[in-house]
């Protein structure tokens, strides 16, 4: 019995890897706490974006800029997908899915303008993304894609509210590289004239 508890006590003081906490020097991100804009520069360009373009683990970038692990079906996943809350005032998500897609989504704030702060997040770290397919997407909303050029394109696909009485969040932003060729949703190539 001594020996389990001494093997428990040992298990429980064992410290996490230090990529999984936030860095000593880094402060939470308290602006987040009220401000849409700032809540979706944490959960999409400090997390999503440097997670899908440069291939680093969601998790420790969640941990580190101070998001919780969630149950999926909290925030309305489902699947195999990992979870985690920003605070904020609305709710704010970024799920990391089985095949590589990082998502993160708002229920507050102005849609067509967290949409160009998204948009201008992708353009400042070099990506040159064209509009592809705008399709109408679930509780009244408009999903619009995004796409680089190949090979393995970066794809953003950005779902906003129809208009001012849907029922839909302020933005949904799956953000992905394509496993091999350009996606048909994507349209012609860059530069490409269509058929």
């Amino acid at each position: 019995m001594r020996t389990m508890l001494m093997i428990a006590a040992v298990a429980c003081a064992a410290p996490a890897s230090v990529q999984d906490k936030p860095r000593p020097d880094d402060r939470p991100p308290w602006s987040a706490l009220t401000s849409p804009s700032a809540a979706l520069k944490v959960a999409f360009e400090e997390v999503c974006l440097p997670a899908v373009v440069d291939n680093q683990p969601v998790e420790t970038l969640a941990v580190q800029r101070h998001l919780i692990s969630v149950s999926p079906k909290l925030a309305g996943f489902s699947g195999d997908v990992k979870v985690w809350r920003l605070a904020s005032l609305g709710p704010v998500y970024v799920a990391a899915w089985g095949d590589g897609t990082c998502s993160a989504t708002s229920q507050r704030g102005d849609p067509e303008a967290l949409k160009r702060q998204v948009l201008a997040a992708v353009a400042a770290r070099g990506l040159t993304l064209a509009p592809g397919r705008a399709v109408d997407a679930q509780a009244d909303g408009i999903n619009q894609a995004f796409c680089g050029s190949p090979p393995q394109p970066v794809v953003v696909s950005i779902i906003t509210p129809a208009n001012k009485q849907s029922r839909r969040g302020a933005i949904f932003i799956n953000l992905f590289r394509a496993k091999g060729e350009r996606p048909s949703f994507c349209g012609p190539e860059l530069g490409e004239t269509p058929r």
